[in-house]
């Protein structure tokens, strides 16, 4: 997912509020096929990959917005 404008400026506001709340919210790119890389196409803001850790790709580490790069 290509980021556009509206989705830095949501992703800023998102790195707030984490950080207001003790937590650290950062960005990443990393491939696959989701949703988030549709809808984004079409224009509107997206936060995609901000579900609970795992194990995997979703392995424990600082919660991060999947799709912005910096």
């Amino acid at each position: 997912m290509v980021p556009g404008d509206a989705s830095r400026r949501l992703f800023e506001r998102a790195r707030v509020v984490a950080a207001e709340q003790g937590r650290e919210l950062a960005e990443t790119a990393l491939g696959g096929a989701g949703g988030g890389n549709v809808v984004s196409a079409l224009g509107p803001p997206v936060l995609y990959g901000l579900g609970a850790l795992g194990s995997g790709a979703h392995r424990p580490r600082p919660p991060r917005a999947h799709g912005c790069s910096p």
